[in-house]
């Protein structure tokens, strides 16, 4: 009688760990496609991201890999080259991988609107994931403001040029996201002086148009992530996920300032 009592437990145990699962990746449907940007000439980055996706199960349907624009390499059109005639780092030993790295994200915000996708997920190729980052990522997909153009959920603890230091983004206050102003019970607005560094984020389609419009009529003045936070806290819809979700290896550096 005892043994069929414990086998029972097990097999309740385990049919709930089975549909725990399911249901975490059920409400991803509101995720239409997953992006992480990787450069041909750094497959030990990929091997990470793929290593460490997997263990989310988030499914590999969803998932692009989108082959980063080397500036090492690329011939970059004159069209292309127009986009960063006012951009402020052409000086710089980095320019054409800066230029490289901003029309990755840029042509990935095309590929949404061109696919129509209502949200999507872009992520560095060196990133680290919280511990519950499904279970969170779901929690923000329902807390979404109206107005919401990109809600960054991956940083750094510090960052310059090629260092930058890793978040521990499971202590529960070193991942607390500096805020300016509480939203909801996913959802803040960043403290004007952080710099999500465009590692992981997401963007709603709105947001993708709205994104693409001003690059084509501006072009690109700053380096991406300075972009993205000029632009988004110009309008004060900075948002962030309240929780960091991912920061960076630390094992790896930056490919932009190598």
């Amino acid at each position: 009688m005892y043994n069929i009592i414990c086998i029972s437990i097990i097999c309740i145990t385990i049919i709930f760990i089975v549909l725990r699962i399911e249901h975490l990746t059920n409400q991803n449907h509101k995720i239409d496609k997953i992006y992480y940007i990787n450069l041909d000439r750094r497959p030990d980055r990929n091997l990470h991201f793929i290593k460490l996706y997997n263990e989310l199960n988030l499914g590999h349907d969803k998932l692009k890999r989108f082959t980063g624009i080397d500036g090492l390499t690329y011939k970059f059109s004159p069209e292309q080259n127009n986009m960063f005639i006012n951009a402020d780092f052409l000086n710089t030993d980095a320019k054409t991988k800066i230029m490289g790295n901003q029309l990755s994200h840029y042509y990935i915000l095309n590929d949404m609107i061109n696919n129509n996708y209502n949200y999507i997920l872009i992520f560095q190729d060196d990133v680290i994931f919280r511990y519950d980052f499904v279970e969170q990522i779901n929690k923000l997909m329902n807390n979404i403001p109206n107005d919401a153009e990109i809600i960054n959920f991956g940083f750094h603890k510090t960052a310059n040029l090629s260092e930058f230091e890793a978040l521990d983004i499971n202590d529960p206050v070193e991942s607390i996201v500096q805020s300016k102003k509480i939203i909801n019970d996913s959802v803040c607005i960043l403290a004007d002086n952080v710099n999500p560094c465009s590692l992981s984020y997401l963007v709603t389609l709105q947001g993708a148009k709205n994104l693409v419009k001003y690059f084509n009529e501006y072009g690109f003045r700053r380096a991406t992530d300075w972009n993205y936070t000029d632009y988004l806290v110009n309008k004060n819809i900075n948002y962030a996920n309240r929780n960091v979700l991912c920061t960076g290896n630390h094992n790896f550096v930056s490919d932009i300032f190598l």
